[in-house]
């Protein structure tokens, strides 16, 4: 919901240059730039959802702490247009402070907490398949008399994604059938922080501070077990994970030592003849990049099996997380 600012007024009047009338024309308005995925939302949907802001103003000159003016208020998409429902507006003299979710925080965020232009949670999903994407922008103003501009939000990726794109190895004489997938020792649990960055030049910045990640270490565990038959044909290539329907989502994190990839398969024709293996991820994550998940980064592995008991990696791709697709959604009063 919208939070009333205390003696300042809610409607628009002639501004003065320091005070509490808000200048003219200046609702305080919304855009989301360049709009991006969070789990299976891409930017021909986000008009289907809606996400959360939180901020405060506080007197450019000093002297008192910050008035929260949205806490949580849902920015949703009507037939006419983008809305937060009752205005709050700009009023010289004044700074301002914002902090963007997309989507709106649901079951997987919670100590959700907003003071003093820093926002703080809590990111526990149950399982692979409920984690969701979590989308952060900033933006800070010193508001001056002309500049109601709308905020444009460049919301980015908080986490990882990951794909693994299993094949048969061409020297293997069958199809293999995985019955067992999982990937071990990953944290999935973790808090998060973030604060608008100071203004150092100019009258505005979507610039931040923190946006990191403090890993939950009791969450470190299996960072998905898929059990059901994977059934790979020889020549053929398939996505595991694929970002339109099944997403593997996790926390920015060092790939350990620890990390193995456990597969169990058998081949297609000899159902009996099953074979355990693992393979560690660190070395080829190590060489390839850093050996770490960075947010807001695609980490695909390729991977072939079927000659004999052990996984062969090829060299990952590593690409920034983005869609292919731009967007630019105005939020109107």
């Amino acid at each position: 919901m919208a939070v009333a600012s205390t003696g300042l007024l809610a409607a628009c009047t002639s501004g003065s240059t320091v005070g509490d009338d808000p200048a003219e024309e200046c609702a305080v308005k919304f855009e989301a730039r360049e709009a991006s995925r969070a789990s299976v939302i891409t930017n021909s949907t986000l008009t289907d959802n809606a996400f959360a802001v939180y901020g405060d103003i506080v007197r450019t000159s000093g002297g008192a702490s910050p008035r929260q003016i949205f806490d949580g208020t849902q920015v949703t998409h009507t037939a006419d247009g983008w809305s937060y429902g009752t205005p709050q507006y700009w009023f010289p003299g004044y700074s301002y402070s914002f902090v963007a979710v997309c989507p709106v925080p649901g079951q997987n965020i919670s100590d959700l907490n907003y003071e003093n232009n820093r926002l703080a949670f809590t990111y526990s999903p149950s399982g692979y398949q409920d984690a969701s994407d979590v989308l952060i922008a900033t933006h800070r103003r010193r508001y001056t008399e002309g500049n109601s501009s709308t905020v444009a939000f460049k919301f980015h990726h908080t986490l990882s994604r990951l794909n693994f794109v299993a094949q048969v190895d061409p020297d293997s004489e069958d199809d293999v059938m995985i019955e067992r997938l999982a990937l071990t020792d990953v944290v999935t649990g973790a808090s998060y922080e973030i604060i608008p960055a100071s203004i150092s030049s100019g009258s505005e910045t979507d610039d931040y501070t923190l946006g990191t990640w403090t890993l939950d270490e009791a969450t470190r565990g299996n960072a998905f077990v898929r059990e059901e038959g994977i059934l790979l044909m020889k020549g053929e290539k398939k996505d595991l994970f694929p970002v339109d329907s099944d997403p593997l989502i996790v926390i920015p994190q060092e790939v350990t030592t620890d990390m193995e990839v456990e597969i169990t398969y058998h081949y297609a024709l000899s159902p009996e003849s099953k074979v355990v293996t693992s393979a560690r991820l660190f070395p080829i994550a190590n060489t390839n990049h850093g050996g770490k998940w960075d947010a807001g980064k695609s980490y695909t592995y390729h991977f072939s099996l079927g000659a004999n008991a052990f996984v062969i990696y090829s060299v990952p791709e590593v690409e920034d997380w983005k869609d292919a697709e731009g967007g630019n959604y105005v939020i109107t009063d």
